[in-house]
């Protein structure tokens, strides 16, 4: 997320025998998304979102993939961390936008729960939580902190357009443990 190339990244893996990259770029979270580093008053840090648009080799069919991670709370107050995740989630949907009409597929760390005002913008504009829409899953905690949930925390979340919708068979929240090593503090979404 920084131009020094430290810190996080929201990278996005994809099968290259499936997929051809069509264009692919970081855009920053803040009043200015192409300056690298930027972050936006009050956040916590510089945060991202990664895209790349895709071409299935069989058929030819183009979408849109979305990664991010949104502020924390971290020193600031609840009310100024949702702002702060407000400003980003209206400008991450902004930056989707000027990609085009694509079949889009949004996912990330979103720090916020389904009460929040990013979490409802994403809905308002169109996007479906591919938790709420999968034939078969189960919604389950996605933030663990490093030890054995005491409540349901979801914060990741997979976002798709309408369009996608019936392509969301199944939702499953895997299990952050390996072995009985903590490997993240959240637990990945598929």
């Amino acid at each position: 997320r920084d131009w020094g190339g430290l810190g996080e990244r929201s990278a996005i893996f994809y099968r290259t025998h499936k997929f051809n990259l069509i264009k692919s770029g970081t855009k920053w979270l803040s009043s200015t998304p192409d300056n690298m580093g930027s972050k936006l008053t009050n956040a916590n840090f510089p945060r991202i979102m990664t895209y790349a648009i895709l071409e299935r080799k069989n058929d030819g069919a183009k979408f849109l993939y979305v990664n991010t991670h949104l502020d924390h709370n971290g020193n600031n107050s609840h009310e100024i961390a949702e702002g702060v995740r407000q400003q980003q989630i209206e400008i991450l949907i902004a930056e989707i936008k000027k990609l085009g009409d694509l079949p889009t597929i949004v996912t990330g760390d979103f720090n916020v729960t389904p009460e929040a005002s990013a979490y409802k913008t994403m809905i308002a504009n169109g996007f479906l939580d591919a938790s709420r829409i999968a034939k078969e899953g189960e919604i389950k905690s996605t933030y663990n902190g490093m030890k054995e949930p005491q409540d349901d925390v979801i914060i990741d979340y997979i976002f798709v357009s309408p369009v996608l919708a019936d392509a969301v068979d199944t939702y499953t929240v895997c299990p952050a443990k390996r072995d009985g090593q903590w490997v993240s503090d959240h637990n990945a979404i598929i």
